[in-house]
């Protein structure tokens, strides 16, 4: 195929192709041709690199994967892409010049092939073979900790992680995979904090925002099945963690707001609600719990304004209509005082059967007609 010399872009395109077709030679001297026309593209000379690395050109290799990341911050077209792959292989090429760095290379391919036959007892044997030879070699570890993580062993991969963490802090797949391991091992604040820091290293990678969505979900989706089995502490404090990574997250705060009003903190309770309406004053949920919570403060204005919110949205509601009801008819009874000498009453002519409804739905008495009817 003709090229032409001054083409850096046909030469780079020619170049891919003839590594598709598995031509290294003619690939080799097409990307040559392409860094010298633009000595400065950094996709050139990592493509020329994975020419010379097929070609079991490991020198040439190094040389060229490390042109294009002193490059890499000068061409438009480099991404997350290809700064991963480019480093993941100049390890390998660096590796295949070393003999331990060789043994590591095989152990490592071979770990990942049972890794992706779910072979995982397999792979951890493989990727530890790996680190014997090769101790520093953080890639292996990610693959060892998502091992362990795939046999539910949580604890080895959060040591493996942090292991990984001493070779290179400012890892930041290590960090979210650090972040996968503490969730699995329920320990969700660490698992947020680890992956946030994965976001911060990689602030355009879309992976640990996505991963971040998926924990606080899930996260989210545990707290719903506490509050079904009654367990109110831990459901707010699986709700204080999500909310600490994302304060604006509506489901977490009405589910806060839930939590704390079983837990009768109520002026906690009040102050999610209402912070969740306004972020989304369309729930007819919020507005109707926020009316429960209300309403047992005795706030009987407020809790009648929240369950008519409530039944606007979803009109036959029976519960928000039982609560509106209850609470229009105790803000319409008598006062205290009276209340208390006609239950007074009630109870001298040992009528309490006969109690009004107004009198046994007025929380400040509810007590004293439990303790009198319970004696």
């Amino acid at each position: 195929m003709t090229l032409d010399p001054k083409n850096a872009d046909a030469a780079f395109l020619l170049g891919s192709a003839y590594i598709n077709t598995k031509q290294y030679e003619p690939a080799i001297a097409a990307l040559k041709q392409a860094t010298k026309v633009d000595e400065k593209s950094a996709v050139s000379y990592s493509l020329l690199g994975t020419a010379y690395r097929l070609n079991k050109q490991n020198k040439e290799a190094v040389d060229a994967y490390s042109r294009a990341l002193n490059l890499a911050s000068g061409d438009t077209r480099w991404n997350e892409g290809w700064d991963k792959d480019t480093r993941d292989y100049l390890k390998k090429s660096q590796n295949a010049l070393d003999p331990n760095g060789q043994k590591a290379e095989e152990y490592s391919d071979q770990g990942y092939q049972y890794l992706k036959a779910n072979k995982y007892a397999e792979a951890i044997e493989a990727f530890k073979t790996a680190i014997r030879f090769k101790p520093d070699y953080i890639l292996v570890y990610g693959y060892l900790g998502l091992a362990y993580l795939k046999l539910d062993r949580n604890d080895e991969a959060i040591d493996t992680f942090k292991r990984a963490l001493g070779i290179d802090p400012n890892d930041a797949v290590i960090h979210g995979g650090l972040g996968q391991a503490y969730a699995a091992a329920r320990k969700y604040r660490e698992s947020i904090e680890e992956i946030q820091q994965a976001i911060h290293l990689k602030p355009d990678d879309k992976r640990w925002r996505d991963l971040l969505g998926q924990t606080v979900d899930n996260l989210v989706s545990e707290a719903v099945h506490y509050l079904e089995a009654d367990k109110y502490n831990d459901a707010r404090d699986i709700l204080t963690v999500v909310l600490g990574a994302e304060p604006e997250n509506y489901s977490a705060l009405t589910l806060f707001g839930v939590a704390q009003f079983r837990l009768q903190h109520y002026s906690e309770a009040v102050k999610a609600l209402q912070q969740s309406s306004r972020i989304d004053p369309k729930q007819h949920l919020t507005w109707g719990v926020l009316g429960d919570v209300y309403s047992a403060q005795e706030n009987y204005q407020n809790a009648i304004y929240a369950y008519n919110e409530a039944l606007r949205l979803k009109p036959d509601d029976k519960r928000w209509q039982d609560g509106l009801k209850q609470d229009q008819d105790a803000l319409n009874a008598p006062s205290k005082d009276v209340i208390k000498q006609e239950a007074e009453r009630w109870i001298s002519t040992s009528e309490i059967t006969k109690c009004p409804r107004r009198l046994l739905i007025q929380p400040s008495c509810s007590g004293f007609f439990e303790k009198v009817t319970s004696s």
